[in-house]
């Protein structure tokens, strides 16, 4: 069996540094969707038409969709995953990669997780990905920021395959991306509108925190936040949205300000990462329940703070299947030439509260 090879790169070139053993709708300013993209997605009322959900395996969502190995074998060939160290939400990430290694044991195959960086930037994405080409990648899935495009046809014409996952620019598809492996951002977005329009009976302020411009799919979630919000609560107060730089430390400090500054806060949703470190805010503040919190990412700090009462709703996208079907799926197509249609291969957004948490984490992995 072919070892999963855990890369750090936030140098020039990416350098080992350690290897596991066998286990191995509303489109604005922040992003767009292309045309090409357009008509494959699907916002919160079209998907809870669907019998399955997108990402579920079956109806009740109690079994999430995981890709099957195709028959047959490769020679020698190389998948890179690339991702980021900057918060706990990639961990389960890099366990579904190690868990599609260990599906692809003796199928000719070395599958790489490589950390970019320690913060989602696009140089050290653009070096990753001429690492890729320098090192005689075969495929490579990637977190592709906002900007990437021209870095993408680059490698696509060195002869390397490029997929998306977590998030995307809009011109991903265009310049020569196979699929893309994630949340319908949009979607999760106009769902935690639903959630704070009734935690917090359409009054406000309420606070919203997002991320860099260089992540687009947390931009959209973003933009579906502010398209439906001010449907479902016309003229209600909103603070920022403002940029969290993706840390707990950035959040807690946003939080903080805005619970001194507006004495009336009723709500915060953060679409970034850095969720535990706003719930710690309210939390600090003697805010529990008072201060309605939505976030996302079931990372344990975030589930911690769920259950002491700081956050009232999470809404998940399945990390380990973001890493686990990207692998998967570009392994089917290097060997059986088998492409995931539609190219928006959306995971699930699930909805974590005190009542069903224990359900949820059963689905994960």
């Amino acid at each position: 069996m072919r070892p999963l090879t855990h890369f750090r790169g936030y140098g020039r070139r990416c350098v080992v540094v350690g290897v596991t053993a066998t286990l191995a709708a509303a489109v604005g300013a922040i992003g767009a969707v292309s045309a090409s993209n357009a008509s494959t997605l699907k916002t919160g009322a079209a998907l809870s038409a669907l019998a399955i959900p997108p990402g579920c395996a079956n109806a009740a969502c109690t079994v999430l969709y995981r890709p099957k190995p195709v028959k047959g074998s490769l020679h020698n060939a190389t998948i890179d995953f690339v991702s980021w160290s900057s918060t706990p939400f990639f961990d389960p990430m890099e366990a579904g990669v190690k868990a599609a290694a260990a599906a692809l044991k003796d199928r000719g195959v070395t599958v790489r997780y490589v950390v970019a960086g320690p913060s989602l930037t696009l140089t050290y994405l653009v070096t990753a990905m001429q690492d890729a080409v320098i090192n005689g990648v075969t495929a490579m899935g990637a977190d592709l920021l906002n900007g990437a495009c021209p870095e993408i046809k680059a490698v696509v014409k060195a002869g390397v395959i490029v997929s998306g996952a977590v998030s995307q620019p809009a011109c991903a598809q265009a310049a020569g991306s196979l699929f893309y492996v994630a949340q319908n951002s949009v979607a999760s977005g106009q769902t935690a509108a639903h959630l704070l329009a009734k935690s917090t009976n359409c009054k406000g302020p309420i606070g919203v925190i997002d991320d860099p411009p260089a992540n687009s799919s947390v931009g959209l979630r973003t933009v579906g936040f502010l398209g439906e919000i001010k449907k479902l609560c016309p003229g209600i107060k909103l603070l920022g949205p403002t940029i969290n730089d993706d840390t707990a430390a950035s959040a807690y400090s946003i939080t903080s300000g805005w619970i001194t500054g507006f004495p009336g806060l009723t709500g915060i949703y953060e679409s970034s990462a850095g969720d535990n470190g706003a719930a710690a805010a309210i939390k600090s503040a003697g805010k529990d329940g008072i201060v309605k919190f939505v976030g996302h990412d079931f990372v344990p700090a975030n589930v911690d703070l769920l259950n002491e009462g700081a956050v009232q709703d999470l809404i998940g996208q399945d990390p380990y299947g973001e890493g686990y079907n990207t692998i998967i799926d570009l392994f089917n197509y290097l060997v059986a030439h088998v492409v995931p249609k539609p190219y928006n291969q959306y995971t699930v957004s699930q909805v974590m509260t005190t009542s069903n948490e224990k359900a949820i984490l059963a689905t994960q992995g």
